[in-house]
This record gives C-alpha cells, sequence and structure tokens, in this order.
C-alpha cells in the first residue's frame, strides 16, 4: 500500500512539473533559458559563461596565442557549448 501511495505521489508531481513546464511554454512562446549564454536577463547584466569569461581574461593578459584568439568570438554568443565546441577544433 504505501508502495502505491509513493508512486500516485511521484506521478502526481511529475504531472505538475510537466503543466507548468507547459505554461511557461504557452505564456513566453518559448522553451526556459538555462544556459547562462543564452539567457536575454543575464546577458543584460553583463553575465557571460565561464569558458567566454576565462578567455576574454587570458585574451587581456596576452596568453591566447593568435590561431586561438578567435576561438570564443562574439559569433558563438558566449555559449559554453559552442565556445567548447570550437576549443576542439
Amino acid at each position: 500500500m504505501a508502495t502505491l501511495v509513493t508512486i500516485l505521489i511521484a506521478v502526481i508531481f511529475t504531472a505538475l512539473l510537466m503543466l507548468g513546464l507547459s505554461i511557461t511554454l504557452l505564456r513566453k512562446g518559448h522553451h526556459i533559458q538555462g544556459e547562462v549564454g543564452e539567457n536575454d536577463e543575464m546577458k543584460k547584466r553583463g553575465l557571460k559563461c565561464a569558458t567566454a569569461e576565462i578567455i576574454e581574461e587570458e585574451r587581456a593578459l596576452g596568453l591566447l596565442p593568435d590561431e586561438e584568439s578567435d576561438r570564443c568570438t562574439p559569433s558563438c554568443s558566449n555559449n559554453c557549448s559552442t565556445c567548447a565546441d570550437s576549443k576542439s577544433h
């Protein structure tokens, strides 16, 4: 009986979570922006992903060789996954 109640609570919680995400998607018209580099509010506040911050600091200190100086450019939009992909090339 306790197992059935636990499963029922888990199913109800999951359904409420899915409902909440669906309402957010319908109200805002897009998915929740969880990535630092993609979130508009974080961009307004000047926050960047860790990869973009490190590369920016290394550029300022002159630690990056010339071939790596273009790796995290504004075209990567401070998106960590994009910056990480460009580092592997």
